[in-house]
């Protein structure tokens, strides 16, 4: 499904006001809770959604149902917030919401926990009751804690809908046991399934705002190499970030070599574990000249890389390109020592 479709789904979903399920898979970095965040933010400025508060809930370590529920009356905040973070004024409100809703008696009740987390079962309980009307995106099931089964998750969200009028979107990476278990039970919750599966020039799009002087290049190289793992080009953006200083004053051509270069390194550094036909960076750092590979004592493998290598253009490593290398593997580097 192209990102236009996936934009145009999600601004339609987040207008209409009627409680309603929507599920957007995709392979595990290709964007999805990103892109989520994108288009909800691009919601927000046109004046389009239409629930009155939204909450992004992550399911990384959260190994109950009563905590879930909590985090969802946690984590809410009213839509013209949307795009700040859940804060002690937000969590206050939230709990004089909640108040109002339960009636003034049930302050005795809470007084002991006013505005904190807890881990009360009858404190996640109350604060579920205020819950209503709200966006809701859940996020990281295959990280959910051991103890909360899917089944469970996916009754919450039929009752977010149901009986709570609430829309809710949850993100799902392809592959995971998780989304197998998903399979079976998905019918009687999912109202709306998108497949999320941004090509590369798309997920350039979606990683490159083209707000920086490099952003179009940079997105020309990663295309070439069909890199879509958002992760990865954001990876690259900060490499970039980190070291663009160091080239003031260059001429373009080694500014160029300096992105050609860097795309390179991630992409063999980051993907090569996971496919064999991606040249390692341990590869390309021995490499004097592309042009010494293919003798007889090269492997298949190898002679793969080289084909890959000429496609890209990247036909020998100099000591700029060890230093990339050296930026690559570290994360930063001393930026007069790019400079000498």
């Amino acid at each position: 499904m192209s990102l236009s479709v996936v934009r145009e789904q999600i601004l339609n979903f987040v207008s209409k006001s009627a409680p309603s399920v929507m599920a957007i898979k995709g392979e595990w970095g290709v964007g999805k809770t990103f892109s989520w965040n994108k288009f909800l933010l691009e919601a927000k400025s046109e004046n389009m959604i239409s629930a009155s508060r939204y909450s992004y809930v992550s399911l990384f370590g959260i190994s109950s149902l009563d905590r879930l529920k909590y985090s969802i009356f946690e984590n809410a905040v009213s839509k013209d917030s949307i795009g700040h973070d859940p804060s002690l004024d937000s969590l206050r409100k939230n709990t004089l919401g909640m108040l109002e809703i339960l009636g003034r008696g049930s302050w005795s009740k809470l007084k002991e926990l006013p505005y904190i987390k807890s881990a009360a079962p009858a404190i996640d309980a109350w604060s579920f009751m205020s819950v209503s009307d709200s966006l809701i995106c859940i996020d990281d099931l295959e990280r959910k804690g051991s103890s909360l089964e899917l089944k469970d998750v996916l009754g919450l969200i039929s009752l977010l809908k149901e009986q709570k009028k609430c829309k809710v979107i949850l993100l799902l990476n392809d592959g995971t046991k998780e989304v197998a278990d998903y399979e079976k039970f998905k019918e009687k919750v999912i109202d709306i399934e998108l497949h999320f599966s941004p090509t590369p020039n798309e997920s350039a799009q979606i990683a490159y705002d083209n707000s920086k002087d490099f952003h179009k290049p940079l997105a020309q190289y990663t295309i070439s190499l069909g890199i879509k793992n958002i992760r990865i080009l954001k990876k690259i953006e900060r490499n970039v970030e980190n070291a663009w200083r160091a080239f003031e004053g260059c001429e373009s051509e080694v500014k160029m070599q300096f992105l050609h270069t860097v795309v390179l390194m991630n992409w063999a550094y980051f993907c090569s574990k996971s496919d064999k036909d991606i040249p390692t960076l341990d590869f390309l750092e021995s490499m004097e000249s592309i042009y010494s590979i293919g003798k007889k004592d090269a492997t298949e493998e190898e002679k793969k890389w080289k084909s890959i290598l000429l496609s890209y253009n990247f036909t020998r490593v100099d000591e700029l390109d060890r230093k990339i290398a050296k930026l690559v593997r570290n994360g930063y580097i001393d930026l007069t020592e790019l400079s000498e």
